[in-house]
């Protein structure tokens, strides 16, 4: 089982608001469908927190990836964005062969420059 970086974000902080949950109302205090889903976001979040310990394990081909920090996953999207914009500009100025150069060498600024955030 393979998560995104936003799915385990999205159960990190489901895990999160449980704990609260349980602490605030002791674990036994949950209904039974509560108590369940409490189970169930454990095993998830076990499950996470192995996936993100092999994502670290270093690897020329990356098939799995690392866990990238807020800054990372900040320049990654400006860099995107930036690329995303630029791309725009150089498409509304026509469809010659030239534009679909400019348009191809954009993309592939991009995929380099995201490669150097996520080395």
């Amino acid at each position: 089982m393979t998560l995104t970086p936003r799915e385990i974000a999205y159960l990190a902080r489901r895990q999160k608001r449980y704990d609260e949950l349980a602490r605030e109302h002791g674990a036994d205090s949950l209904s039974p469908a509560s108590s369940l889903m409490f189970a169930l976001h454990r095993k998830i979040v076990e499950i996470i927190n192995r996936e993100e310990s092999e994502m670290t394990e270093e690897n020329v081909m990356r098939q799995t990836y690392r866990v990238l920090s807020a800054e990372e996953k900040e320049q990654m999207q400006k860099v995107k964005d930036m690329g995303l914009e630029f791309h725009a500009l150089v498409s509304s100025l026509g469809g010659s062969r030239e534009i679909a150069l400019a348009k191809t060498k954009i993309e592939e600024a991009v995929m380099w420059a995201v490669k150097e955030i996520t080395g």
